[in-house]
């Protein structure tokens, strides 16, 4: 079997990257119009483009670290950072949002973001004109892509420096909305008018994918393509494939409260769960506790990913076992009587038995080996950023009864060897929090959830099985002082 890098998608990459570095490249496109006409006078420019996006979304800025597996999950309260003030992470437990550190933090996910969005829309415009080299299949693929990534960046955005979104903060303005490649300031919008340009990026993705994505009748299609120039058409875990911009809509309806719509778009991601078109089964327990090569990302259930050759770098700079306490991303205590335990509330669950207790310079130490080099040629560089198991939580929140929810419920912890729960009523919400807690660990979306349903009062990662107080101002990034200065709105 080839690896994925040997494939015509990642050999684009790196012919870009051998003329420039992609951030470079994003930035000189914005600048250079004799540059941009030679990207996108061929086919070839169009897809070089498009996985230049992708790739630059691996930045540590955003999805390649602080947006899925650190930062943001600090502030979930997943990891004990705050039993040592020297904790390279310690000021991110504490919400203190004038400090330098979250001053970056908010300037370098804004910047980022934008950025990205200039160059999507860059690539929208280009495949609209009317001369453009691009039409069929492949164009309604890249299109719908595209659309799908500028909702989801912009749903982000709103998620991170929009309010609790409600009746009476819906009118809250938040931020632009970028339809243009034009880099020049646009007025603020409200939240209500961010999400509903969201939704329609994410029904004009969902429209032109319908049409043409492989996935619908081939699955994540794992293998290099027939057509040299078509990667586009293969590894559709690593793109924003139709099932992933469904599960997209289902979260952004369910930001905005409309269940009966969350409801419609999760079920059919569920519904490529299982039977004949099983194209995103769960994950086998025997997969993942493999002796020689342990899936310990549950790869089979991704719906959307990353893909990042320095994964295992990720891993060895966070959640290894032979990096400084001060650096290291974990829970509170040990195995035996810390925080893992409560969490997981059953040993034989098969996400509790990732977590391993070891020795290291005669202290031991407990980690979590998600990241660890993978032998797997099919998900070494895979960063989830969007699972199936989600869209079953979804469900489990809107169910008209605790019998269906806990079923939703019930099938994930199946697949994970444990318990069963059975819900007694006004216990649902809880159920369901400690299930997302367990599930999306590592993938940034946790303190989403807490954001959406408004909680304040949260887990504590500095105890066993305490909570803090969490005010909902803490969950509101500021806007970067950068963007503004440069405000007369």
């Amino acid at each position: 079997m080839k690896y994925l890098i040997k494939n015509k998608f990642y050999w684009l990459m790196g012919l870009l990257l051998m003329l420039t570095s992609c951030e470079e490249w994003l930035e000189v496109k914005m600048k250079d119009k004799i540059l941009e006409n030679v990207l996108y006078s061929n086919l070839e420019g169009y897809t070089t483009a498009l996985n230049g996006i992708y790739s630059e979304m691996n930045s540590p800025q955003i999805y390649g670290e602080k947006l899925s597996m650190s930062v943001i999950d600090v502030m979930a309260q997943y990891y004990d950072v705050r039993s040592s003030v020297d904790h390279s992470m310690y000021i991110y437990g504490g919400y203190d949002y004038r400090d330098e550190s979250y001053e970056s933090l908010f300037y370098g996910v804004w910047s980022k973001m934008y950025s990205l969005l200039a160059n999507i829309n860059l690539l929208l415009e280009n495949c609209q004109r009317a001369d453009a080299p691009i039409s069929g299949d492949l164009k309604n693929v890249i299109m719908g892509e595209a659309y799908a990534l500028r909702g989801m960046l912009h749903f982000d955005l709103l998620r991170l420096y929009g309010p609790c979104y409600n009746e009476s903060t819906k009118g809250t303005k938040v931020m632009p909305y970028m339809i243009s490649a034009d880099r020049s300031v646009r007025p603020l919008q409200s939240a209500e008018e961010i999400l509903g340009y969201c939704i329609d990026d994410f029904q004009l993705a969902l429209d032109l994918l319908r049409q043409s994505d492989p996935v619908i009748d081939h699955g994540p299609k794992n293998q290099d393509s027939m057509d040299e120039l078509n990667n586009e058409m293969s590894y559709r875990q690593y793109r924003l494939n139709y099932y992933a911009v469904c599960a997209l809509m289902a979260r952004a309806q369910l930001w905005g409260g409309n269940q009966e719509e969350a409801k419609k778009y999760a079920l059919e991601v569920v519904g490529v769960t299982e039977g004949s078109k099983a194209w995103f089964p769960f994950t086998s327990r025997s997969a993942v506790n493999s002796e020689s090569n342990p899936d310990r990302v549950f790869s089979t259930e991704v719906l959307f990913a990353l893909y990042n050759t320095s994964r295992k770098d990720l891993y060895t700079k966070l959640f290894s076992k032979e990096i400084s306490v001060n650096a290291r991303l974990t829970f509170y205590g040990d195995q035996s009587t810390g925080r893992v335990g409560p969490f997981y509330g059953d040993e034989q669950d098969v996400r509790y038995s990732l977590w391993k207790s070891e020795l290291a310079d005669s202290i031991v130490v407990l980690y979590n080996p998600r990241f660890q080099e993978s032998k797997d040629p099919k998900n070494q560089y895979m960063i989830p950023l969007i699972r199936t198991s989600e869209m079953f939580l979804l469900l489990a929140e809107c169910a008209d009864n605790d019998t269906d929810a806990a079923a939703y419920i019930n099938k994930i912890r199946y697949q994970r060897n444990a318990m069963n729960i059975y819900i007694q009523e006004g216990t649902r919400d809880s159920y369901i929090a400690k299930e997302f807690a367990r599930e999306m660990m590592f993938e940034g979306q946790l303190f989403f959830y807490y954001k959406r349903k408004a909680m304040t009062s949260i887990p504590d990662g500095h105890s066993v099985n305490g909570t803090i107080e969490m005010p909902l101002t803490n969950y509101v990034w500021l806007l970067p002082q950068q963007e503004l200065d440069n405000r007369v709105d």
